[in-house]
Order: structure tokens, then sequence, then C-alpha cells
């Protein structure tokens, strides 16, 4: 029978078994990421043809909160899971996008660029979409589309462990954020997205 005085030994012994076994799971959970992403959004079938226009409709399927199942005409699937942006994930997009935004502000004129200018107004609108939940995570980067139509898209490396990726894609309406279709065309002297 334990003593009164063993009793707190056992209890941190028990303490520290549970944590360890805790935190074992959760990275088994997660493939060895630092933090378990959670389950991925609900899957939506995409077809696979016409091929030239797949990217752009995964994008779109991600971009309404889901995963992907591509199915061929043969009937065979290759589902593309998609997460939600949020815990870790957003902290470090949140992070990510203030700093290159301040550094953006912070470039003395002389320095300032069309480029420099465009990659702020993209950055500033994908902080502004990010807010909107207008993001998604996933684990293969897309293949770029050509810059046109309304929609452009801001993406970036989260975390990579162990081979896996976390890739962000923030999905930015130029409808809504129009310099950041056209700020090369802006005088960098003056430049200052809101």
């Amino acid at each position: 029978m334990a003593t009164s005085k063993g009793m707190p030994l056992i209890a941190a012994i028990a303490a520290v078994m549970i944590v360890s076994y805790t935190v074992f799971r959760l990275q088994y959970a997660a493939n060895n990421l630092p933090y378990d992403p959670g389950l991925p959004l609900p899957t939506v079938d995409v077809a696979a043809e016409p091929a030239a226009t797949l990217t752009e409709r995964l994008r779109s399927a991600f971009a309404s909160r889901h995963s992907a199942r591509v199915t061929t005409a043969s009937g065979s699937a290759d589902t593309r899971e998609a997460w939600p942006l949020f815990g870790l994930e957003r902290e470090r997009a949140i992070r990510l996008l203030d700093e290159q935004i301040q550094a953006g502000r912070r470039r003395p004129i002389e320095q300032r660029t069309a480029d420099t200018c465009q990659h702020l107004a993209t950055v500033v609108a994908a902080r502004k979409s990010l807010d909107e939940a207008h993001a998604f995570v996933v684990e293969a980067p897309l293949k770029p589309l050509p810059e046109q139509g309304s929609w452009r898209y801001w993406s970036t490396l989260l975390f990579e462990k162990n081979a896996r990726q976390r890739i962000l894609y923030v999905a930015i309406d130029l409808t809504q954020f129009p310099v950041a279709g056209d700020a090369s065309a802006v005088d960098p002297k003056t430049f200052d997205p809101r």
C-alpha cells in the first residue's frame, strides 16, 4: 500500500505518462506535423476533363470550402484534400502577411518599383481576404493560372515537416480589390494601398 509521501510521486508519474501519450497521439494524427490539422473539408466531385481547366475548377472547389475528388471517364478517382485555415496555420498566415505589408510600407520611395507596388497591393488584399475566410490549405502546390479574370491567388508555404507540406492559398476578388490587379501601373512615389 502506498504511503501518503509516495502519492505525489505516483500522481506526477501518471501525469507525465498521460501527457506523453497525448503528445504521441497528436503527432501520429498529424503525420509528424507540429500540430493536428484536423479534418479536411467535405468532398465534392470534379470531372478530370477538360484537362485545360482542371486546375481552375480545383481552385473553385477549394475556395468554396470543399475538398475535391477528381473523377475520370473510366471511373477512377483521385481525392485532393483541402483544409480550412485555423489555429496555428492562421496565426502563421497573419504573421507572414503582416510582416510583408510592414516591410513594403517601410520601403524607401527611391527603392519602390512597379513590382514592389504590385506585391504590396497583393499582400494587402490577401490579408483582407484572409479575414473574410477566402483561404484554404492544401498539401501539394497547384499549377499556376494565367493572371487573368477577376481572381488572383496569393500562396505561401506555411509548414514543412518530414516532406509533408501545408500550403496556403488566398483567393483575392479583383472586383473587391481592383488595385491588386493593376498596382504596377501606379506611380510608386505615391502608392499606398489601404
